[in-house]
């Protein structure tokens, strides 16, 4: 056998082992990848905001997102989307009201978008069909708002018994609600935020319903230069409309009152003392007499329209003096309710 022979005879004999370790290091390779993926630790569970107080919470005509009267599917759910802790400090009466973008189609892409977003951020508390009964909702002391109902959602400058305007939706997606379990989306784009509430409106028939169509609640355009002059006057008229009962005359709540939500859930009233005003829509002073004007459907309180201006009227159509004489008995309540809370801090 000449030196070529042994040569070749060596490396053949050398292939066979080559292979095998070839194969040994991609198994093990692969195994150790996989090793790695499984100490990576899982994403963190959702962090809800303390919960205080009670739970809560511009579109004419038929939603365009819903077809045929029928919620749209809900995509699978990709990476969650994590809420922040809420804006106390954003007014609801916010002067630059966000409108949707121009241009914007109702389109089935928009609606898929926001369903994405909804199966990341919203379904574990307000469930798949939006009824508010998703696998977390349990675990909170509150109830969770059933977005298939939206004429009982808090938040909102629409009145009572009609659907929220599109913008009241992205305001409480955006703004939160302080004092609850509602957490804000303000970390997502602007785009985001009107997918998802495209997507919301999917989830009830209603806002294609003529008559719940939203209408806009009345709230004076401003309110007195001199709030302080109204604060007798106020304190008189939370005594008499019975605020106590509920918020209490120092304004620490009333846990005694044995209050239910629509839900049927315990219902705690706002304390004005401890909350440090957070109050769910909005501590402006027009804020607070929207909140007193349209009530806080679904839960325990109830409007002061009637009680302030007369049964059966709308101040819009009232004689001038008649609506300021209203006027005056709402700021003066508004004044007081303000008091409490900078006493206070």
């Amino acid at each position: 056998m000449d030196s070529r022979s042994g040569f070749w005879g060596t490396v053949a004999g050398f292939v066979p082992v080559l292979l095998v370790g070839i194969g040994l290091w991609a198994y093990l390779g692969s195994g150790a990848r996989r090793n790695v993926a499984d100490r990576i630790p899982p994403e963190p569970p959702f962090p809800f905001p303390p919960v205080a107080t009670g739970d809560i919470g511009r579109m004419h005509g038929p939603s365009p997102y819903a077809r045929d009267g029928v919620p749209a599917a809900i995509p699978s759910a990709g990476k969650s989307v994590m809420g922040m802790p809420p804006l106390n400090g954003m007014p609801w009466d916010d002067p630059s009201a966000p409108v949707p973008p121009i241009g914007r189609d109702a389109s089935r892409e928009i609606s898929d978008q926001g369903g994405k977003l909804y199966a990341s951020a919203c379904a574990r508390c307000h469930g798949t069909d939006g009824r508010g009964g998703g696998p977390e909702a349990s675990e909170l002391s509150t109830s969770v708002r059933d977005l298939t109902a939206p004429e009982e959602f808090v938040a909102r400058s629409s009145v009572q018994g009609t659907v929220p305007f599109d913008a009241d939706i992205y305001r409480t997606l955006r703004r939160g609600l302080p004092g609850t379990a509602m957490p804000s989306y303000r970390n997502l784009a602007p785009d985001g935020l009107w997918d998802l509430v495209a997507f919301v409106k999917t989830l009830s028939p209603h806002y294609g319903d003529p008559a719940r169509a939203p209408k806009e609640a009345y709230a004076p355009a401003g309110a007195p230069a001199d709030l302080r002059s109204l604060l007798a006057e106020g304190k008189a008229l939370y005594l008499d409309l019975d605020c106590a009962r509920c918020h209490g005359e120092d304004g620490k709540g009333n846990p005694a009152a044995g209050l239910v939500d629509s839900r049927g859930k315990p219902f705690a009233t706002t304390d004005f003392v401890s909350g440090g005003g957070r109050f769910l829509c909005g501590m402006s002073p027009r804020d607070v007499a929207r909140t007193f004007l349209i009530g806080m459907p679904g839960t325990p309180m109830e409007s002061y329209l009637e009680s302030l201006y007369g049964i059966g009227c709308d101040p819009r159509v009232m004689p001038a003096e008649s609506r300021a004489a209203g006027d005056r008995k709402l700021w003066a309540l508004v004044a007081y309710t303000i008091k409490l809370v900078e006493e206070a801090k």
